[in-house]
């Protein structure tokens, strides 16, 4: 086993974060994804430091409770005092169960199944406050290339994982039209409107095991094709580097939500940002779920870590596009600000008591 724990900061808390599991995991990434948590946590003002881990395998290609309670031995001594455990989006609440079974508390990891008192990410705390940062992009900016109501917004979704699938339904019921979704397969598509709610009876009736490429009552394309539909915010959730500079020019959305750590490299961002297309950063939609393992280390109910994520992601959304000063600025240099800024208050209080 070959595991990596990077520790960022603790002023604000112990510190929370995911375990990735990737052959290609190395200790800059899993440094920039607990820097990231860091800034997360400072910006919707949790008690929550930053901290991120990986192991470096093929997570479907190894016993992973095995690897899991392996990599928790070796950690142990820092949890949960300085670490807490999250899942990232291939792990899952028995993974986590694991984890704090190992550890020998149940503090050490969130996430867990809700027989242990857990938060199952698997409800969608993360999807949710994807859709939450869109309703309010649409209350706060007012510009002609952002619909004025959540119904009136096209959306495109990469990745049908349950951040993709929770998003979805939720901005369905808002009455938004998702035009174009993928998977690991295919990509479909309708310019009216996908019927998600068709669509998730279809995928619950085959058990998730057929691809999207089965599915009859949309059009059909390759997934490098998902960032030629036309839409208003694009939401990558899955995929790392989704758009680049190879393809940013047939980029067809007037916004793009990072649902995923580095769906975005800096360059290309920049580039989006000189074509005035908005980037939120992944900085304020992983924020869900720190809120979300936040919630469940303080033994809240579910109905009350949803209520926390809705109104501290607002209120973290609204700060940062009011700061943004009518986009004159990147959110994401908005962004780091308002989180580091928080960082250093506390870090004075701490030095002055």
């Amino acid at each position: 086993m070959h595991g990596i724990l990077v520790i960022d900061n603790t002023v604000l808390g112990p510190a929370c974060g995911r375990i990735k599991i990737s052959p290609t995991i190395t200790p800059r990434e899993v440094f920039n994804n607990a820097r990231k948590m860091t800034l997360a946590c400072a910006l919707v003002n949790i008690k929550f430091g930053g901290a991120a881990a990986g192991i470096r395998a093929n997570p479907f290609e190894i016993d992973r409770s095995k690897v899991i309670r392996s990599f928790a031995k070796k950690i142990s001594p820092y949890v949960p005092e300085q670490y807490i455990a999250s899942p990232d989006i291939i792990l899952c609440q028995d993974d986590m169960a694991v984890f704090s079974e190992e550890v020998g508390d149940r503090k050490g990891a969130t996430g867990k199944p809700e027989s242990m008192g857990g938060i199952p990410f698997e409800i969608g705390c993360t999807g949710f406050g994807i859709g939450i940062i869109i309703e309010s992009i649409i209350e706060s900016i007012q510009s002609p290339s952002i619909p004025k109501k959540t119904s009136e917004a096209k959306i495109t979704i990469q990745g049908f994982e349950h951040i993709g699938r929770t998003l979805s339904k939720y901005l369905y019921n808002k009455n938004a039209k998702i035009v174009g979704i993928s998977d690991t397969q295919c990509t479909i598509s309708d310019p009216t409107g996908i019927n998600i709610d068709k669509l998730l009876q279809w995928y619950s009736e085959n058990n998730g095991k057929h691809s999207l490429k089965k599915y009859n009552n949309a059009n059909k394309m390759p997934n490098e094709d998902i960032v030629k539909i036309e839409s208003d915010f694009f939401v990558p959730t899955t995929a790392n580097d989704i758009i680049t500079d190879k393809n940013i020019e047939i980029l067809d959305s007037k916004c793009v939500v990072e649902g995923i750590n580095d769906s975005i490299d800096f360059n290309t961002e920049i580039m989006l940002y000189h074509k005035g297309i908005l980037v939120i950063p992944d900085i304020l939609t992983i924020a869900s779920g720190a809120i979300n393992s936040y919630s469940e280390y303080n033994n809240h109910s579910s109905e009350k870590a949803f209520s926390l994520i809705e109104s501290l992601i607002k209120e973290a959304t609204n700060n940062v596009i009011h700061s943004s000063r009518n986009g004159k600025i990147p959110l994401r240099r908005i962004v780091n600000e308002i989180a580091k800024e928080n960082i250093l208050k506390e870090m004075e209080g701490v030095n002055n008591v």
